[in-house]
């Protein structure tokens, strides 16, 4: 009877082991991001939601005036209303933790530099009561005044959003200068090199981007766009021979380009520009260009009003194949660039997600159901999953999806729930949680039979011995 219970704990713990690595081996060693949500609407407080337990993990407690919000390797930052209604800068280390202020002057912008290691905030915390820079470490273990030699004569642009280098270690922003004119600055994260890029250029000047490779921030001046070269200053114009009317689409810093749209007086042009401004590519394509942002693929209108795909490398151009749906044309592509999801009708009364694949030129339906207005599809960071809002009679729903899978992981009643409108993404917190379990029990089972029983077994003829 002994080796029989024995022989099936030890069976028993060897499954248990083989189906945790099974499950771990399908997933990849991944888990499916969480998502950042505001629930209730007077006094809302965020919460995590966990798609594969159905969860709602409270994050804050709840508070007015909620603004910014932004997960960091250093824990969640949000801005709300203090006790004394300024809005001011919170962070929560973990899941559970007291709320701690890291900045309690008035804010007014919050911007996190792309490793998460730096915040920089626009507040009221200098001279003359002008609103400057602080750069905040999202641990809160150091900050630094920015702009503090410009407050006290000169007034920070509130409306055009600082540009944070990917490393964290330069800001670009705009000051309202004295000949009427907006001015870009730049200057290190903690306080030095303050500089005028614009200080030879008359204009309204705003910096849009730090270029892919590494060479400075780049920015437009009278809607033409130039880079400061780092370490020198020197302006370079991406554009030299083109019109004004200039945008900066998006960069691909695999094949060393810059893509921007020009629009002068109607007459539509996509370019591929090399930081040297040398010209890779051009089309006559233009009007509500879509494109990755690493610069992979994009869509585009051309001179016949038909909508064509766009590889990034060349400008290869080529008119997309028609699908009988009325498309939203809200276009959010894949972290990979490989594809795209779109949602649209498809003329008989019932809203699809579909995928477009650019490499194949080509459409496929993901997922849809009659009288459903599908919201701002998203990706989520690793490309496995799409969230989408979804209205049907006024009813609300949060959507999780796999594109391979007929319905939905997780469809949860979203009457209570508000998404930002540029989603934010929360750590990778369940990698099946429910795979540790088996694995922890597959191990107990197997030591159990092999060191448990044989003690318990002694323990059992000392009994009947001294019975």
């Amino acid at each position: 009877m002994r080796r029989l219970l024995q022989t099936t704990f030890f069976s028993m713990g060897i499954l248990l082991i083989l189906t945790t690595v099974l499950l771990h081996t399908q997933r990849d060693g991944e888990g499916v991001p969480s998502l950042i949500a505001v629930q209730g609407q007077e006094s809302p407080r965020l919460v995590m939601l966990l798609p594969l337990s159905h969860q709602q993990t409270p994050l804050t407690p709840y508070m007015r005036g909620l603004q910014y919000v932004a997960w960091t390797p250093n824990g969640l930052l949000y801005t709300a209303l203090s006790e004394q209604g300024d809005t001011v800068l919170y962070r929560v280390s973990h899941i559970g933790a007291t709320p701690e202020l890291l900045a309690d002057q008035l804010l007014s912008r919050m911007v996190v530099s792309e490793n998460g290691e730096w915040v920089v905030v626009a507040d009221s915390g200098g001279v003359s009561g002008n609103y400057g820079l602080r750069a905040i470490r999202t641990d809160g273990s150091e900050q630094h005044p920015l702009t503090l030699g410009l407050q006290e004569d000169l007034e920070i642009n509130q409306e055009m959003i600082p540009v944070v280098s990917p490393d964290g270690t330069w800001v670009a922003f705009s000051v309202y200068a004295p000949s009427d004119d907006f001015d870009v600055y730049q200057v290190k994260m903690d306080g030095t090199g303050l500089e005028n890029l614009t200080a030879d250029i008359e204009g309204t000047g705003e910096p849009l981007a730090w270029a892919v490779d590494d060479s400075g921030f780049i920015f437009s001046v009278n809607d033409q766009l130039f880079r400061a070269e780092n370490g020198t200053g020197k302006l370079i114009p991406l554009l030299p021979d083109a019109p004004p009317q200039q945008v900066l689409v998006a960069q691909n810093k695999q094949f060393g380009l810059a893509i921007v749209e020009v629009d002068n007086q109607g007459d539509q042009g996509l370019y591929g520009v090399k930081f040297d401004t040398t010209i890779a590519w051009a089309q006559p394509i233009g009007g509500g260009v879509w494109f990755h942002p690493k610069g992979l693929w994009g869509i585009a209108n051309n001179p016949d009003h038909e909508w064509v795909r766009v590889w990034g490398e060349t400008g290869e151009a080529a008119v997309i194949e028609r699908i009988y749906a009325d498309l939203a044309w809200e276009l959010q592509w894949s972290p990979d660039g490989q594809s795209a999801i779109v949602s649209g009708d498809d003329l008989k009364n019932s809203w699809w997600l579909w995928q477009f694949y650019p490499t194949s030129n080509r459409f496929e339906r993901i997922w849809g159901i009659r009288t459903r207005l599908f919201l701002d599809p998203t990706w989520s960071p690793d490309g496995l999953w799409i969230v989408a809002h979804a209205m049907i009679d006024y009813h609300s729903e949060l959507l999780w999806i796999q594109p391979e899978e007929s319905e939905p992981i997780w469809r949860e009643n979203a009457q209570n729930l508000q998404l930002f409108r540029n989603i934010h993404w929360g750590p990778t917190y369940e990698k099946t949680w429910s795979a540790g379990v088996l694995l922890l029990i597959g191990v107990v089972c197997v030591a159990g039979a092999w060191m448990g029983w044989p003690i318990i077994g002694r323990l059992i003829s000392r009994r009947r011995h001294l019975a």
